[in-house]
């Protein structure tokens, strides 16, 4: 948009989040899911194309910045995403929405899945893990959800491909010389932060 600019601070990725108390919770995190069956979850008549689910879900989305990101990631069109719920206003009611089904299912960044001052996941929630290696089990190696720390730590190491988007920050480009030099203080030597909440540096 003219007089504004746009500037990226960090990378979010998007992990797949079921209720706690979900009647296949045992089966679901011993095997957990392949990226690209995601899909068959998350996206209309996917489910005839490849993978159909063995669980039941209650699928819950939004339309916001993060489904578009979801949904580009995994080439699909975001008019397709599923949401087996009346409009969903915002993440904390999304995040209540899915602890209080037992069916639920959603995706969401990790400053919404953990909480901020334990960096353990939230109550009611947990993480449906990435089978990486597509061997219809989750090894030892491929389990590191149970903490935001371990989480960001084995992204950044390994360079591990999710779902995923763009933080960005729009600023007028006549904003004050001081708050731009503090966007990109946050951007270059801010990785501290960005970890504490959850994202990934973008170097």
């Amino acid at each position: 948009k003219e007089g504004y600019k746009q500037i990226a601070l960090a990378k979010i990725v998007y992990l797949p989040v079921v209720n706690t108390n979900h009647p296949d919770i045992k089966s679901l995190l011993e095997k957990g899911i392949r990226v690209d069956e995601l899909k068959s979850i998350f996206f209309k008549d996917k489910g005839d194309a490849g993978f159909k689910p063995n669980s039941n879900f209650n699928v819950l989305t939004r339309s916001a910045c993060a489904a578009v990101s979801f949904s580009s990631f995994l080439k699909e069109d975001i008019k397709t995403l599923v949401n087996d719920y009346d409009k969903i206003e915002n993440d904390s009611l999304l995040i209540d929405l899915v602890a209080k089904d037992t069916l639920g299912i959603t995706f969401l960044d990790p400053s919404n899945i953990y909480d901020i001052n334990t960096g353990k996941i939230k109550q009611g929630i947990t993480v449906l893990p990435i089978d990486l290696n597509n061997n219809g089990t989750i090894d030892s190696d491929e389990n590191f959800y149970a903490d935001r720390k371990v989480l960001i730590e084995r992204l950044k190491k390994d360079n591990i491909e999710l779902p995923s988007g763009l933080l960005t920050v729009t600023i007028l480009e006549t904003e004050k010389a001081s708050f731009s030099k503090y966007v990109n203080w946050v951007k270059e030597k801010g990785d501290l932060i960005i970890e504490n909440f959850g994202f990934l540096p973008l170097n």
